[in-house]
């Protein structure tokens, strides 16, 4: 059996339909997400939402980084669970004309998110809400131009089925066991393009790669930009999401097999969970301003005969769902997010 189904039409298909049927299994993610702004990358610091307020840290990242992410608040369709997530890469070409990309792809995220859970009780999708989101920020005569990659995702933890829409150079990988399952590949970007004589739109949201992957206990998710999949290699983020999950005690090693815990999730454990997504951003901040290592873009970039060694800097950003039974879940604390 397949593991994932790939459509592109029709995209409108609504959350009922998506959270159909009767499970026994219900399940709730664990979410953390982490950002580092290329411009700030010299200094040193971390502010965290376990420490600080999450608007705090959302407004440091804001200002640094052309990077954008959104996690909606969880609502409930049918009796079932469900939120949506994203990542979205402001395109920097657009600086040299003066337009500042970070107000097209904040814009764009938080316009997002409002319309899904606006709309998601009667029965839209988080592509529905792109779609929309994409028309106001057009609309919105505030952002002269601008464009970005996107990557989002609609969990529903009736069934654990997550749906994820990718746009662009952004991208999504899922583990299961301590393996990479899956990664997505790279279609398309949303752009605002300005001309004379009007404005066209690029790659429309109908174009995109939508996936369907239905997700067991201990599955874990990474929505990411391409500042981590340009500087990490598969391999390399395999093993940070391992050692990570091994020490929270949610993958437990047996012998040379790695498998989900079955007993109760505590608080702690989840706290040192949380913690991959600002591990994978900072091994990527690393690799970036290292020169002599081979990276994922130095040897696309030797491919196309254009010798480069080292990492890529650019702004960075992970967002990671862990997916969990709920029966075995004592408490489950808000998003986490750390500015890196």
């Amino acid at each position: 059996m397949a593991f994932f189904v790939s459509f592109r039409r029709p995209l409108h298909c609504g959350i009922r339909a998506f959270c159909a049927g009767s499970f026994a299994k219900h399940y709730v993610p664990a979410i953390s997400v982490a950002c580092s702004g290329k411009k700030s990358q010299g200094s040193v610091g971390l502010l965290s939402s376990l420490d600080h307020s999450w608007e705090t840290v959302e407004k440091r990242i804001r200002n640094t980084s052309q990077d954008s992410f959104f996690v909606s608040k969880r609502g409930e369709i049918g009796g079932a669970k469900e939120l949506a997530v994203g990542v979205f890469d402001g395109v920097g070409g657009w600086e040299a004309s003066g337009i500042d990309v970070r107000s097209f792809s904040w814009g764009l995220s938080q316009k997002t998110r409002e319309n899904f859970e606006k709309q998601a009780k009667d029965g839209g999708t988080v592509v529905d809400a792109l779609k929309i989101g994409f028309q106001e920020v057009l609309g919105d005569k505030s952002i002269v131009g601008g464009g970005a990659t996107a990557c989002l995702s609609q969990f529903c933890g009736g069934n654990g089925i997550i749906r994820v829409i990718n746009l662009g150079d952004s991208g999504y990988s899922i583990y299961r066991n301590g393996s990479l399952l899956f990664r997505s590949n790279i279609p398309f970007d949303l752009r605002r393009d300005q001309e004379e004589g009007g404005k066209y739109i690029k790659n429309e949201v109908d174009e995109a790669d939508v996936y369907n992957h239905q997700l067991k206990h201990g599955d874990v998710v990474l929505l990411s930009t391409d500042g981590i999949l340009d500087n990490l290699f598969f391999e390399g983020i395999e093993r940070v999401v391992t050692k990570t999950l091994v020490e929270a005690g949610i993958w437990l090693k047996s012998g040379q097999n790695i498998l989900p815990c079955e007993g109760n999730v505590s608080k702690d454990q989840l706290l040192v969970a949380a913690q991959v997504s600002r591990h994978l951003v900072v091994s990527a901040k690393k690799n970036a301003q290292n020169t002599k290592i081979d990276t994922p873009f130095a040897l696309e970039a030797r491919k196309h005969r254009f010798f480069y060694q080292g990492g890529k800097p650019d702004d960075i950003t992970a967002l990671v769902l862990i997916i969990l039974d709920a029966s075995l879940v004592t408490t489950l604390f808000p998003p986490s997010l750390f500015c890196v």
